[in-house]
């Protein structure tokens, strides 16, 4: 048999053991004794541990992020999509995962295509702001910005998304713009009529 255990050394620390242990008989199959040899494997232990909080770490602050995170794969695939993409977009992880990114609209492929050219060629982009459809089919202002995922060897596997929800930011910004107008036309009128 083969299983880690952690023992309590003569200093009072812990220790991690890779244990085996294998059953000797004797030539009529009567047990005789244990033989058993133990590995100190605490080093790689804490190591995987460290790893694993790591990675506990890294999907904590994706899920709790207010932007977008997403991965797709260098076809455009959807390979990752965190709790943010789903409240912004309306798609659940399900709906996505191994699909091509949803929130293109048709006529935005074009765009589409020639952004993940530049994200893969370029080492990708910051702060481009685009619209994108929603699930029910309205439209969301965002601000993507892109980073190619690569693997050990440094060879580009993916790209990693960041999108933040503009929409409002953009409303806003057209009416202060809409009321900047206004104000200009009246005071336009207002000094042609004193004026006159």
């Amino acid at each position: 048999m083969r299983f880690e255990k952690r023992f309590v050394h003569k200093d009072g620390s812990f220790r991690w053991g890779d244990v085996r242990a294998i059953l000797r008989r004797d030539e009529d199959g009567n047990r005789l004794y244990f033989l058993t040899t133990v590995v100190d494997m605490t080093d790689r232990k804490r190591a995987e541990i460290t790893l694993r909080r790591s990675e506990e770490f890294q999907r904590a602050m994706i899920s709790c992020s207010p932007i977008a995170l997403y991965v797709i794969d260098l076809d455009g695939n959807v390979q990752s999509w965190n709790s943010s993409a789903e409240r912004i977009f309306g798609y659940r992880p399900v709906d996505v995962i191994g699909k091509p990114i949803p929130i293109v609209s048709e006529d935005k492929k074009e765009q589409f295509d020639a952004l993940r050219r530049e994200a893969l060629e370029k080492g990708g982009f910051h702060g481009r702001e685009l619209v994108r459809t929603r699930k029910d089919g309205s439209h969301v202002h965002i601000s993507l910005s892109v980073a190619p995922i690569r693997n050990a060897q440094g060879e580009m596997v993916g790209i990693l998304g960041a999108a933040e929800d503009i929409t409002q930011r953009k409303a806003d910004e057209g009416r202060l713009e809409w009321n900047l107008r206004r104000n200009e036309v009246l005071s336009n009128i207002a000094a042609g009529l004193l004026t006159k």
